[in-house]
């Protein structure tokens, strides 16, 4: 269970924490602070979404790890500086394991079009 403004282990399960900042699902939009301290990863992945669903997200690391975790994204729309935007619904990405330091990252994302309820 999802719980605002309180930090929280990651989905996937591999180190890191996500604080939830704003979560909405009328505005289709959420908002998190997530850290990767030292061994913290996510190994490749899409993050899946309903039929007619696109997925956009922004990331701006606030605080760089001193060694290791890297994104690493295969197809970025815009990376400059410490700002990168993706669809994570059609890009694989990933972040390489920290192993030194601590990294924090600013991450936005919203859903466009209809998701289709089912059959």
């Amino acid at each position: 269970m999802m719980r605002l403004w309180n930090w929280q282990p990651g989905r996937q399960g591999s180190g890191y924490d996500i604080f939830t900042l704003l979560w909405s699902t009328r505005l289709r939009l959420d908002c998190y602070l997530i850290r990767y301290r030292t061994g913290a990863f996510i190994g490749p992945h899409r993050d899946p979404v309903r039929p007619g669903e696109k997925h956009w997200r922004a990331n701006l690391i606030l605080w760089p790890a001193r060694a290791g975790g890297e994104l690493v994204c295969e197809r970025s729309l815009l990376r400059i500086g410490p700002l990168n935007v993706f669809r994570p619904d059609l890009a694989l990405h990933a972040v390489s394991e920290v192993t030194r330091g601590t990294r924090i990252v600013f991450s936005v994302g919203w859903k466009t079009g209809r998701a289709h309820a089912g059959p």
